[in-house]
């Protein structure tokens, strides 16, 4: 498989894109277990109740609208995979969903869901995308906002009220190799001694292959997509040296 150059998307563009798939998939799933379709206490997250985490990527672009023009309907990442094979020093995106359980579960009427206590709680949390060069079984060396870093961490902080949050880490690597790329993530609870009860939380991500509404919707409902780390092959541009 070889990828073709492409020009990179704006990363706030592509962000906008991913919250707009997520905000559809997250209303469709909250209808079905309106109307019944299966039982809410198993979650978003299940066995995970509380939340969970989903990564999508790499790839050079958004992929493309779907026939029909409507705007936030996205042919599946799976057929359009231009970010798998890429030249070294060519900037790539991925993209990492928490989505905290918006399932009423916890209290005995069942009217205080997980995401709503965690993000009261406005828990700082960890993106770090752990990325190795399977070629020569070292730290990939990755290239983030000019600097030459491994293993990337992105921070935030949750927000009460909201049940889903977006991080987009724009890259290029800088050897060439096939990488391998686990993403892991930490809400970090009480850090600062102003929520002595905040609990902390750990989990690394599963890969959704296909990013459309129904994948996501089974993915809030199941929780259990295959754990595949993501990988792809970073390929050399420059020529061999002559002498």
């Amino acid at each position: 498989m070889v990828s073709a150059l492409m020009n990179p998307v704006h990363t706030e563009s592509l962000r906008q894109q991913i919250i707009k798939k997520v905000q559809r998939a997250s209303k469709a799933y909250v209808q079905r277990a309106q109307a019944g379709e299966f039982d809410p206490t198993g979650g978003v997250s299940a066995p995970y109740t509380w939340w969970n985490i989903w990564s999508l990527g790499p790839y050079l672009s958004p992929p493309p609208p779907a026939p029909g023009g409507d705007p936030t309907a996205y042919k599946p990442l799976s057929k359009t995979p231009d970010g798998q094979v890429l030249p070294t020093e060519t900037k790539a995106f991925v993209a990492t969903i928490i989505y905290l359980n918006p399932d009423e579960i916890l209290s005995p009427n069942n009217l205080l869901s997980p995401g709503t206590v965690l993000s009261n709680f406005g828990l700082p949390y960890e993106i770090t995308y752990n990325t190795a060069n399977l070629s020569n079984w070292n730290l990939a060396d990755l290239d983030v906002d000019d600097e030459n870093v491994t293993n990337p961490t992105r921070r935030g902080h949750l927000t009460p009220g909201a049940n889903f949050y977006v991080d987009i880490l724009e890259f290029a690597s800088l050897t060439d190799g096939l990488m391998e790329m686990n993403i892991t993530a930490r809400l970090l609870g009480d850090n600062d001694g102003s929520n002595p009860n905040a609990p902390q939380f750990a989990a690394f991500a599963n890969w959704v292959y296909d990013f459309n509404d129904r994948e996501l919707e089974n993915a809030f409902i199941k929780g259990n997509h295959p754990s595949n780390p993501l990988k792809f092959l970073v390929y050399s541009t420059k020529k061999p040296d002559s002498n």
